[in-house]
């Protein structure tokens, strides 16, 4: 057992872990909601020149690479589930 708890240990410390911590954060779930109600509708919808209503929100710099900027309103988009998923989608070079 003490071997999976070093690697447990070290596996918690890698940047995407910490993220996740981030984002599973009640901290994380005001600062989505108050962005949701600041901003109710999707950015990359208004931006086609479409209204759609916001359900994600999401990081313009990424926690993994910024955390800092983790509950940082400036850094911070609401997108719709479509929009969110072609973000991440080409990111991620799908």
């Amino acid at each position: 057992m003490p071997m999976k708890a070093a690697v447990y240990r070290a596996n918690a410390s890698t940047p995407r872990s910490k993220a996740q911590r981030i984002r599973s954060s009640s901290r994380w779930q005001k600062v989505r909601l108050i962005q949701l109600r600041e901003h109710p509708l999707c950015h990359d919808c208004q931006q086609a020149g479409r209204t759609k209503q916001a359900e994600q929100v999401r990081h313009i710099q990424q926690v993994e690479s910024r955390p800092d900027l983790a509950f940082d309103g400036s850094n911070l988009m609401s997108l719709c589930e479509a929009c969110h998923g072609k973000r991440t989608a080409r990111e991620r070079g799908w």
